[in-house]
């Protein structure tokens, strides 16, 4: 968009989990080589699905890592102090033909009791949460709203032929689990790697990372470094690796897939 118009700004909204991404460095590269009126604007609250960068990728840095790639003009601000903001949104916006970048340090939901700075404001706020954070604030009809029953029940408790009812993503991560726990843990630890891509709650690999740890690479929101991390252990005949990500985020993976491959490394992946 910013080479086909050289006379706007393009107006990026990002955050530190996305940044992660090795498109974002490519992007930001070319955008520095060929001085392209793109504009940053960067939420770093220091938390992703599972954690906290800081805490699974110490030494990544969004300020270091766009001044790596070349951005000359990259302020950091105080995502709450409102003036301060507004004032280097502007500076950055009226920098010319070049890249800028503002990045806006906050805590994530900042205010809210049991929330702030956690990873439990990164969805939709667990009703225990929301529902006294809304009465706090005067909101009782939409705290009431919350307080409704609203989950449905299957008039059918049992169909023939099935087992337990369960999520598929929940099943294979349990059955991996009970997998890898049956081994013998030197075996385990010298022939198995997990990669997870920030998402091991949601993929049912947390519980590897709790049955397991010795095996598990807590990475970012990172797929094709953590893919080709999980097919670079696997090329070994005798070693296995295990990747798990969003089936979303599959198409990410086409070249790191056909290396693989080529390559014939052993690599288990959960989409």
């Amino acid at each position: 968009i910013a080479l086909a118009n050289p006379g706007k700004s393009v107006i990026l909204l990002g955050s530190d989990g996305s940044q992660m991404e090795g498109n974002n460095a490519e992007a930001a590269r070319l955008a520095v080589a060929k001085k392209l009126n793109v504009k940053l604007c960067i939420d770093d609250n220091n938390v992703t699905i599972t954690g906290h960068p800081s805490d699974y990728l110490p030494g990544y840095d969004v300020q270091q890592t766009l001044q790596g790639h070349g951005l000359k003009h990259v302020s950091v601000v105080q995502g709450e102090d409102v003036t301060a903001l507004f004032e280097a949104l502007r500076a950055c916006v009226v920098v010319e033909q070049e890249p800028a970048a503002v990045i806006c340090r906050r805590k994530m939901a900042p205010g809210i009791p049991g929330v702030e700075g956690t990873t439990h404001g990164h969805d939709t706020l667990a009703t225990k949460y929301s529902i006294p954070y809304l009465e706090e604030h005067g909101h009782t009809e939409a705290a009431k709203y919350l307080k409704l029953a609203t989950k449905t029940k299957d008039p059918i408790a049992h169909y023939k032929g099935s087992s337990e009812f369960n999520a598929m993503r929940k099943v294979v991560g349990a059955t991996v689990v009970k997998i890898l726990q049956a081994m013998d843990p030197d075996q385990r630890r010298a022939s198995t790697l997990v990669v997870d891509s920030d998402l091991g709650s949601s993929t049912n690999f947390a519980g590897i990372e709790t049955a397991c740890p010795e095996i598990y690479c807590h990475s970012g929101v990172m797929e094709r470094g953590n893919f080709a991390a999980a097919a670079g252990f696997g090329m070994h005949p005798q070693r296995q690796g295990v990747f798990s990500t969003f089936a979303a985020f599959l198409e990410m993976l086409c070249s790191e897939i056909t290396m693989a491959r080529l390559n014939r490394s052993n690599v288990f992946s959960h989409f």
